[in-house]
């Protein structure tokens, strides 16, 4: 989809891609480095994945800027345009909140299907959701070995349940998800941080008098086009 943007855009735009830190199917993106308190911190927690993008967005600008000074017009500080999935968009929110340097340059944020807030209907899978979350324990144990029984079934039969029962009809989409799918340790990361999730973010959004300022000043510098879907 990026890719196509960029393409439709022309000369002078590019694009960059992140997705939370930890989650993915290779060794030396899921396993744990020598410093595991703070790699746990930044994988495990919402707070740790927005100091990842803060940091990435931070190296992304600063070679922006480094190409640019190589330009005989030296060009202007590059104008932003963020678009977003799900929880994604609660990190960018919290992004601009926080970096009110990058907010300046932002010209739109679109969100897709946006994830802002825990707010699930029907009333009952919040409290389910919320049982999982709060005994995490079992739910990480039960996950890790529901991906562990799932890594030691052959391929085909892995791909059988993601073609006809999970619905994953394009062959590199089921490739990947079988990749995460049959991975104790991504699985570790995942149920982790979405039980994180579920337990900070908020069930309303914050208008109280403390962020009524900052939220004031997101809204008037950012057009943002939503696509909702039901959180």
């Amino acid at each position: 989809m990026l890719e196509s943007v960029v393409k439709r855009l022309g000369n002078g735009y590019s694009a960059r891609a992140a997705s939370y830190a930890g989650h993915g199917t290779v060794p030396d993106v899921v396993s744990s480095p020598s410093n595991e308190d703070m790699n746990h911190k930044i994988m495990w927690t919402i707070d740790g994945q927005v100091e990842h993008k803060v940091q990435w967005v931070d190296k992304v600008m600063k070679d922006l800027i480094i190409a640019g000074r190589e330009r005989i017009d030296f060009p202007p500080l590059p104008k932003l345009v963020w678009v977003s999935h799900s929880i994604g968009s609660h990190l960018v929110q919290r992004h601009l909140i926080l970096r009110k340097d990058i907010l300046l340059i932002t010209q739109a944020v679109v969100h897709l299907m946006p994830f802002t807030r825990f707010d699930p209907f029907p009333k009952w899978k919040e409290k389910c959701l919320s049982i999982a979350a709060n005994t995490p324990a079992l739910t990480t144990t039960i996950l890790q070995t529901s991906s562990t029984l799932a890594s030691l079934l052959p391929h085909s039969a892995v791909d059988v349940y993601l073609k006809h029962v999970a619905g994953v009809s394009i062959v590199e989409d089921r490739e990947l998800a079988r990749g995460l799918l049959c991975n104790p340790e991504y699985a570790e990361n995942f149920i982790t941080l979405g039980m994180e999730e579920i337990r900070d973010v908020p069930e309303k959004h914050d208008v109280s008098e403390h962020s009524s300022t900052r939220m004031n000043f997101v809204c008037s510098k950012i057009y943002a086009i939503t696509y909702n879907h039901s959180s």
